[in-house]
């Protein structure tokens, strides 16, 4: 099999949605969410139902359906009731017509993870053509065009990019539909249309926003305590030690749990996730 690149091979829509992870200093926290809210963002409650449909353009998310996708445990975490409740992920949403800068004197890039952004994708492909393996590995790899205006594509050799479907590409709809994932991009890429192909596009916004996000938290916070122990004498330092080991028990008790979706897909797709992201390998160590 060689890999083969098509010219001028146009998508019918796609969209993208870029997640940056920073910090905020303790003690800002607070002081950045009344911010927020003074500046007219609005605090996502599943129970606002005008909600649904006020911040995703075209697309509508369905909060009872979001209430559904995730178990039980996990909806406190991922839909805390009230603004003022800290442990769970607090989402504040505001609908800008303008460029989003990310300025701001209480931010900082966590040391631990490159200055890239995470990308959640959507492309929807003409009906009649072929989603090959090549399409799938450029979508998840974020591979573009060369200086030449040619689709470039970041791997020559056709075995390593069959061993990259078998790990990263989630098919069980294919030859219509694929997700693939990687440590930089998170994508369906579909030939779907009508009522199945805005629906898709609508999950990305809901289900799969929230999942990638949960992945991707405990992702950062398993780094940032590998590094704090890192940095630990364990023999001299106990007071750190006692504190770092609270940190541990805390998050393992009420973030990091192995079943976060109520559905046979969902449980399928993340699981894949959560290998690339390689969520059980950083607990462990």
């Amino acid at each position: 099999m060689d890999v083969i690149n098509n010219k001028n091979d146009l998508t019918r829509r796609s969209f993208q949605q870029f997640i940056f992870p920073f910090t905020l200093e303790g003690n800002k926290i607070e002081t950045f969410v009344k911010n927020l809210l003074e500046d007219n963002f609005v605090f996502l409650n599943l129970k606002d139902m005008k909600h649904q449909g006020g911040f995703y353009g075209d697309h509508k998310v369905l909060h009872r359906k979001l209430e559904k996708y995730f178990m039980p445990y996990i909806e406190p975490i991922l839909f805390p009731s009230s603004s003022k409740q800290k442990e769970g992920l607090r989402r504040f949403t505001k609908k800008l017509d303008i460029r989003c800068t990310f300025e701001s004197p209480y931010l900082n890039t966590p040391f631990f993870i490159d200055e890239k952004m995470y990308v959640i994708s959507y492309i929807a492909l003409p009906e009649n053509r072929n989603i090959s393996k090549n399409d799938l590995y450029r979508a998840s790899e974020l591979n573009g065009y060369d200086s030449d205006g040619e689709p470039y594509i970041g791997a020559s050799n056709p075995d390593y990019i069959e061993r990259y479907y078998q790990e990263r590409v989630y098919d069980r709809w294919a030859k219509e539909t694929y997700y693939v994932t990687s440590v930089y991009n998170f994508a369906c890429v579909t030939k779907a249309t009508g009522k199945l192909g805005q629906e898709l596009a609508s999950e990305m916004y809901g289900q799969h926003f929230y999942a990638l996000l949960l992945y991707l938290y405990y992702k950062i916070v398993l780094l940032k305590l590998a590094h704090e122990h890192s940095r630990i004498d364990v023999e001299k330092d106990q007071t750190s030690t006692e504190q770092l080991i609270f940190m541990i028990t805390e998050f393992s008790a009420k973030y990091l749990f192995t079943e976060v979706n109520s559905t046979a897909t969902g449980k399928e797709l993340f699981k894949m996730t959560g290998e690339t992201f390689r969520i059980a390998p950083l607990y462990k160590d």
